[in-house]
């Protein structure tokens, strides 16, 4: 259970730390000086830890880096209206709609959904399951408007199809998708080639990696011929781990897409019940740093003139996949997306998909969750523009993730404690961030309920980093 809350003031006033000679050493306890010591009722500094920043890892704007699986179906235009508020007051610019799935027909507004019994041929259920009206008239309301990704009907393999699914939205609707994808993970299809009408829960037709990119390779002709202003993203990959459907598709059209993407749930059977196992999911094999280097090593030798194509994230929450952990929704979850995001702008990838949109927003109470607050408060006041690794001297001490961004004159720094039971001395030299200059600290912890910010202060060189603690540092 989290600790009860407490005074915002206290717990930021907690986090700073004035200004101190920056340690080289990693004491246990706070170093001797004019340092303001921490009460009791937080715990003190693990160790304390200089800072040093790395090379550039990419250049992103939040524009298309930020971006939600907008998976809601059935809302009214009124519930778009409110849910629209809270994403105006959020860096989130591409929404990538996932509600229907691919047994929904949104040109004549019907599902096909398993019959009663559970087993035979699929029925027709009429109803509107997306509110693209509603959808659209908000999109257009936004300075910018929104971007938005949907699905060509790749299950069906039918050319025909997808042609007149593309009309209806640029003709009918009058709001076609900035990027299209085909369907959503492949690997899991089991009605491959069967028209939608026909689907049942006997069929077992599942495309090979050929099959795949071949189709992809016709539905782009096909569509192009008629709009050849509409782009494409490769593959909506359930995972990094195919190499198959991934290397076929980059082979085979990797040169007519805008980007190949994949999804990732990291997590364990322990991390839905326990919180440091929760964490432990950022270190393993299946995070982003690991899984994104994996994918782009399944596209360069399939495709070669491929090397700089763009890499999304389509589909990120805490996993495992199937399974979402439950600390999601809490405070920690907040914390686990911070340092995900410091990983995918660091892997340089260029698009990174929180699914889904009620981890942020919930649209029945109107409430913001944990995730939603680290967007609207600690996201959309974060500088975006070219990033630098932050390092750590004390490595073992695990759990720490940083990063600086800077844009001009203006640099921010992220750093995120993801350690459940000790905080960790921070220290940096002029050179890694500014100090003594008049800034602002956005910081948060699990004894407050949303972020707390002091503005126009004079940036410390040391500080503490609470346990799962979130800090965002700006030099303006």
């Amino acid at each position: 259970m989290l600790p009860r809350f407490v005074p915002a003031i206290a717990v930021l006033a907690v986090l700073l730390v004035a200004a101190n000679p920056v340690p080289t050493i990693t004491p246990t306890a706070l170093p001797p000086g004019e340092g303001l010591r921490v009460p009791s009722t937080i715990e003190p500094a693990h160790a304390w830890v200089s800072l040093s920043v790395g090379g550039s890892a990419g250049t992103h704007d939040a524009n298309p880096f930020f971006a939600v699986a907008y998976g809601e179906t059935g809302n009214s235009a009124t519930t778009h209206t409110n849910q629209g508020l809270f994403y105006n007051s959020t860096p989130i610019t591409w929404y990538r709609l996932t509600g229907g799935g691919d047994g929904y027909d949104p040109t004549n507004q019907t599902s096909y959904i398993p019959p009663p019994s559970g087993v035979g041929h699929y029925v027709a259920s009429p109803g509107e399951l997306v509110n693209f009206t509603a959808f659209k008239s908000w999109c257009n309301s936004r300075t910018p408007r929104c971007e938005w990704l949907s699905y060509l009907p790749a299950e069906e393999n039918n050319t025909t199809y997808a042609v007149h699914y593309a009309e209806w939205f640029h003709t009918v609707l009058n709001f076609a998708p900035t990027l299209w994808e085909f369907g959503n993970e492949p690997a899991g299809w089991t009605h491959y080639g069967i028209n939608l009408t026909d689907w049942s829960t006997r069929d077992n037709s599942q495309p090979t990696n050929e099959d795949y990119a071949t189709m992809v390779q016709d539905y782009i002709t096909a569509v192009s011929a008629v709009y050849p202003h509409d782009k494409f993203v490769g593959i909506e990959s359930s995972c990094a781990c195919d190499p198959s459907f991934i290397s076929e598709t980059a082979s085979e059209v990797g040169t007519q897409v805008v980007a190949m993407a994949y999804h990732d749930f990291p997590g364990s059977n322990a991390s839905t019940t326990n919180l440091s196992q929760f964490y432990w999911a950022l270190t393993t094999k299946s995070n982003i740093t690991n899984s994104s280097a994996h994918f782009r090593s399944l596209i360069a030798p399939a495709c070669p003139s491929c090397a700089r194509l763009p890499v999304q994230l389509g589909a990120y929450q805490a996993g495992p996949s199937g399974n979402l952990s439950p600390f999601a929704a809490t405070y920690a979850g907040a914390p686990f997306v911070a340092a995900s995001v410091i990983q995918s702008l660091l892997s340089n990838q260029s698009m990174f998909t929180l699914f889904a949109s009620g981890s942020l927003f919930n649209t029945t109470t109107g409430n913001i969750s944990a995730q939603g607050y680290l967007y609207q408060r600690i996201f959309a006041n974060m500088t975006m523009g070219t990033d630098y690794p932050i390092g750590f001297s004390t490595p073992s001490i695990g759990g720490l993730f940083g990063i600086l961004i800077r844009n001009g004159t203006h640099q921010s720094m992220l750093l995120v404690n993801t350690n459940v039971s000790y905080g960790v001395g921070l220290g940096w030299l002029p050179s890694v961030f500014p100090v003594g200059v008049t800034g602002s600290i956005y910081a948060w912890s699990p004894l407050t309920s949303t972020p707390t910010v002091r503005s126009g202060v004079l940036l410390p060189k040391t500080l503490v980093l609470v346990s799962q603690g979130i800090l965002l540092i700006n030099n303006y």
